[in-house]
């Protein structure tokens, strides 16, 4: 198995109800001498409810099963008779259901109580989805998918609550599918946040591995949904409930492996198959790119010894050729000093006297006033001065030699001369065997001591210690610093600092200050090296554990992006991950180079020069004391400013300062819209209003159309029932059309109400965007809603022209009623007016 790198989901193991749960029986152990029993397991996890019945938590499937003691009430949940029951046997009941489970009974309740059919999204045989179930009195309707829709008539009122570990974008596509068919839909979100979370994060994380798996119990809702979302990436997937079912032939040539945890998973259970993947990792550095200024510097040690084997040897032989020499210098002042002896004999005592005198003084204070170099330089001047241009010490040596020859009376005198010489020569010898084994030290001291020196005296150095220089030049290979020495330091550009260097004029500058440590006295060329990179590497390594320690904030450069992670200057090479580069997942780390990130050291490992940080933790703990300190001063009623963090399809959230709130899409304005995009837009920021705050839960929701003006007051007040009145159609639904009468007011025009005649479908009468004149039929200002008809304006044009129809007929019952009468009369209108016809013929 070749595995580089394990990527651990940051939302996995056990959740806040969980942990509430497993907090509750615990107490419930410890604080009790009474059995405790949970009403089927705790939680969905075999092992945990296996360590809990080792601590004294008994499992049972039925309340016939107890009699007393203290039954606990578990994360699921139970229906309301269960709990009757339990009382009605006197026993001692410890509510650990969760929160979020615990609204889903209260908002199914509430739903059935106030008349609108309800429906559970879940699976049917789930505990929670029965306990749920059982609070709205059996009333409710469970369904799984839109499937289960069919052959349901759907009231006008419907509402809809769902089980915690649902799938959130299934819950929205049943959502939709209501939305059209119901005059109101009434919904509450019951999936647990984390529950979302963890899904969005499971899904990312698998479509950046070659494998994943997923940690939890085989009976667990929220671990199988968590398995087929990870599947669903391509990614193959392995649902595990414990470290022996890794199936490691399946992972043969797997280089990324991703981990994530179902809700009820207990870190030790995570933890024990991370490390076993840990152990299987063969040939895998994934730290490589932070491991690298280990080599370098194992690299500069290597090649410092090297430098200082090479100075050994060249001591060695110079002190070889210095013996020598030595010895032969001795022999020629001995012979030459055989042949002065006759003319030296001439020489009056009383005159050489003084002389002897004056060289015994001059000799002993050389000897113990001059510096190594000077005492060297003197004994070359006795020992060789036929090789010497000082006159003045080889007449004086000649003197000695013939004092000590003829004079037998002085030869205390020159005896003491001699002895003032050798102890000079011994002084010089113990000196050059100093600087001998200096030069000779292969192994670097582990504690680098400060070492303070005085201008005027010449440092006494060694290998390995850390000094403070002056910088005296600078050139493109390196740098001079004078640390009080008798030649200069050089620094090479590679020993400036732990990044790559172009030009050393870009990191320090003359006259400049610094601290260095020596890596060797004298190199071949007889030069100091120095060593800037290393002195402040162990600066650095000292803020770094202390950064640690106390838990402090740290700032960094990141320098460049690496495969998993940034890689960020802290003296020394430090890594992030990038799970620890930002709260959420980050898309583009590229966007952080050059930047100066906040950070906290997670993970020291001084032996291996491995540094983690983390951003995140930064951005989380000053979230959390911002949160704190918003929901400790946010009020209901209050106005405050905020930005868009996210859009979905039923609101946008809104950071308040370390906290978000809800905006739902019915709180954004008065009239209808279909998605809050048409509104806002993310990164925004707005003003809005707070409707509610429940501080226990962090649950925040806001309004924006309570800032605008209402348009329904102004509707309401000038307008009435039976007014006739103008407006577009703006959305056709199965049941009817809506029509928009004012800016932001929409009326409903139920399909009963589009025509005289049957209407199969709203668009046989009206289209989306025609502009048509309707009857207000209702007006209720409480419920924002207006009835309107179209059939009632078409009853009416129907009736006036019945009308006019009706008075044509009436007007020929007349002229038929005179016909009858005037034949009655027995005159003819022939007879009326024949005389004027007969006119007219003549």
């Amino acid at each position: 198995m070749k595995v580089l790198e394990i990527i651990t989901a940051d939302e996995a193991g056990f959740c806040f109800g969980v942990k509430r749960a497993i907090e509750i029986v615990q107490k419930a152990v410890e604080g009790s001498d009474k059995k405790v029993y949970t009403l089927g397991p705790l939680i969905h996890n075999p092992q945990v409810v296996k360590k809990l019945q080792k601590q004294g938590v008994y499992l049972v499937d039925s309340l016939d099963e107890i009699d007393e003691g203290i039954l606990i009430i578990r994360t699921h949940g139970i229906e309301p008779k269960i709990l009757e029951k339990a009382k009605e046997k006197d026993l001692e009941l410890i509510d650990a259901t969760c929160p979020f489970v615990k609204n889903a009974h209260i908002y199914a309740k509430k739903l059935v109580e106030t008349g609108y059919q309800t429906f559970i999204f879940g699976e049917k045989n789930h505990p929670e989805i029965k306990g749920i179930y059982g609070h709205t009195n059996n009333k409710g309707k469970i369904i799984e998918n839109i499937q289960d829709f069919e052959g349901i008539v759907l009231k006008d009122y419907v509402g809809l609550v769902a089980q915690t570990t649902q799938s959130y974008a299934k819950y929205i596509e049943i959502i939709s599918y209501l939305l059209p068919k119901v005059d109101e839909l009434k919904i509450y979100n019951t999936i647990c946040n984390t529950t979302g979370n963890r899904q969005r994060e499971a899904r990312e994380l698998a479509k950046k591995v070659d494998a994943m798996f997923v940690i939890g119990g085989h009976n667990s809702a929220n671990t199988k949904r968590l398995a087929e979302i990870c599947a669903k990436t391509d990614t193959p997937t392995f649902h595990i409930e414990t470290v022996d079912e890794i199936n490691w032939d399946k992972i043969k040539n797997v280089n990324k492996i991703g981990v994530t945890a179902g809700a009820s998973t207990p870190d030790w259970i995570i933890k024990e198959v991370l490390e076993i993947m840990s152990e299987e990792k063969k040939d895998v550095n994934e730290q490589e790119e932070v491991n690298q200024p280990e080599l370098k510097e194992e690299e500069v040690e290597k090649e410092a010894e090297e430098i200082v084997e090479e100075v050994k040897e060249e001591v060695e032989k110079e002190a070889e050729a210095k013996e020598d020499a030595e010895t032969d210098q001795q022999q020629d002042a001995e012979e030459v000093a055989k042949e002065e002896k006759e003319d030296l004999e001439e020489t009056e005592q009383e005159s050489e006297e003084p002389q002897e005198e004056n060289i015994v003084e001059k000799e002993t204070e050389e000897a113990s006033e001059e510096e190594n170099k000077e005492v060297e330089e003197e004994q070359e001047v006795v020992e060789n001065d036929q090789q010497d241009d000082t006159k003045e010490v080889a007449e004086e040596e000649q003197e000695q030699e013939a004092v000590e020859t003829d004079q037998q009376e002085d030869a205390e005198e020159i005896k003491e001369v001699k002895g003032e010489q050798e102890i000079a020569e011994t002084d010089q010898q113990e000196d050059a065997e100093k600087t001998k084994e200096v030069a000779e030290e292969t192994e670097e001291e582990s504690d680098i001591d400060e070492f303070n020196y005085s201008d005027n005296d010449i440092a006494n150095l060694k290998k390995g210690q850390k000094v403070t220089g002056t910088v005296v030049e600078i050139n493109d290979d390196g740098v001079y610093v004078d640390v009080g020495y008798k030649t200069d330091g050089f620094i090479p550009k590679d020993e400036l600092n732990h990044r790559s260097i172009k030009d050393p004029r870009d990191f320090v500058e003359e006259d400049q200050d610094i601290e260095v440590v020596i890596l060797t006295l004298e190199n071949e060329e007889g030069n100091m090296i120095l060593s800037k990179k290393k002195a402040d590497y162990e600066k650095a390594w000292e803020k770094i554990i202390e950064a640690y320690e106390d838990d402090k904030i740290i700032e960094a450069e990141v320098t460049k992006e690496v495969k998993g992670g940034l890689v960020v200057d802290v003296g020394v090479r430090g890594f992030i991950p990038a799970s620890h580069v930002a709260v959420g997942y980050v898309e583009d780390l590229s966007e952080y180079v050059n930047k100066t990130l906040r950070l906290k050291i997670i993970e020291v490992e001084r032996d291996k020069n491995n540094v983690v940080l983390s951003a995140k933790k930064v951005i989380e703990a000053e979230r959390a004391e911002k949160k704190q300190e918003t929901l400790d001063n946010l009020e209901e009623g209050d106005v405050v400013k905020g930005t868009v963090t996210k859009l979905v399809d039923f609101g946008a959230f809104i950071d308040l300062g370390g906290i978000e709130g809800l905006l739902h899409i019915s709180e954004m304005s008065w009239g209808r819209i279909d998605h809050p995009t048409e509104i806002l837009e993310e990164g925004q920021e707005v003003e809005v209003k707070v409707l509610g705050v429940n501080k226990e839960e962090e649950r925040i929701s806001l309004g924006l159309k309570q800032l605008l003006p209402d348009p329904w007051e102004e509707f309401a007040r000038k307008h009435y029932e039976g007014e006739k009145i103008d407006g577009k159609i703006t959305k056709i639904v199965d049941f009817g059309a809506f029509m928009e009468v004012a800016e932001g007011i929409e009326g409903l025009i139920h399909i009963s109400q589009l025509s005289q005649k049957h209407v199969e479908t709203p668009d046989e009468i009206v289209e989306e965007g025609e502009e048509r004149k309707a009857k207000i039929i209702n007006i209720d200002p409480e419920q924002r809603r207006i009835g309107l008809s179209l059939k009632s304006i078409e009853e009416e044009m129907n009736a006036k022209k019945a009308k006019k129809e009706n008075k044509k007929p009436t007007k020929n019952k007349e002229a038929e009623n005179k016909e009858e009468e005037e034949q009655s009369s027995g005159t003819t209108i022939q007879e009326l007016v024949g005389d004027i016809f007969d006119k007219d013929e003549e």
